[in-house]
Parts: C-alpha cells; structure tokens; sequence
C-alpha cells in the first residue's frame, strides 16, 4: 500500500466536508442566527460521527449538535437539513432527466454501452422502465 495517497486523501475528504458545511450556511433565512463556519463544519463531522455506530441518526444529531451550540430551537435547524434533502433530492431528479434525454433517447447509445440489442420498442420500454425504477430507488434513498 502506498502512503502517499493518504494526505490528499484527507485534504480532499475535509474539503468536501468544508464545502457541505458552506453550502448549509446558505439555507439559513436569518441571517442574525447564522452560525459560524466552525460549527457547522464541526457539526456535519459530528453527524458522520454518530452515523458510524447508528446509520442515519446523524442526520437527526446534526441540527441537534448545531442547535445547542447557537441556542437556536431545533426545529428551525431540522427545517434546514430538510431543506437541502429536497435540493439533493431536485439535483438527483435533474440528472435522472438529463441521463432519460440523452441517454435512453438513443437505442444504439444503449447498446454499445450496455452491450445489449435495444433496437425494438418493446425491449426500449422494458429497459427505460428498470431504468426508472433504479433511480427512483437510488432518489428514495437519499
């Protein structure tokens, strides 16, 4: 193994990290009772913290985390990370639509890269709905 791509390996999962805490600071409406930076990067480090032990309890322990430590009530904090799981959930609709135009709307494409004869209708509506039903599983579970 080598080591060397540990470190960037880090930097890099930070930044992500860094860059989500960002992108909640701009769901917040007040902008007197916005937290610092600090807390909500502390706070979306906390919530994959306690994912690890208890899948998903994370997304509950975020906004509770954040919450206590601007001493703002919980549901006005909660009502943030909903909100940013109806933005995944429009940009994951958004590439699902994206993918459906310019993807399923050409057999042959489907074909050299699935390596199946997608040439019939019948075997592009079968294909088109299993396509639809996988990204409405992937979106769900978002």
């Amino acid at each position: 193994m080598t080591w060397f791509w540990i470190l960037p390996f880090v930097i890099t999962t930070l930044l992500a990290h860094y860059i989500r805490a960002l992108r909640w600071e701009m769901l917040f409406t007040n902008k007197e009772k916005v937290p610092s930076k600090t807390t909500l990067f502390t706070g979306v480090l906390f919530g994959y913290l306690v994912n690890i032990p208890l899948p998903r309890v994370g997304e509950v322990a975020r906004p509770v985390y954040v919450a206590r430590q601007v001493d703002e009530s919980n549901s006005k904090i909660i009502g943030t990370i909903v909100l940013e799981r109806v933005v995944d959930l429009l940009g994951m609709l958004l590439l699902m639509a994206f993918v459906v135009v310019f993807l399923v709307a050409d057999p042959q494409v489907l074909s050299r890269l699935f390596g199946v004869d997608i040439t019939s209708s019948e075997t592009q509506l079968s294909f088109f709905l299993t396509l639809l039903k996988f990204g409405l599983i992937a979106a769900a579970g978002l």
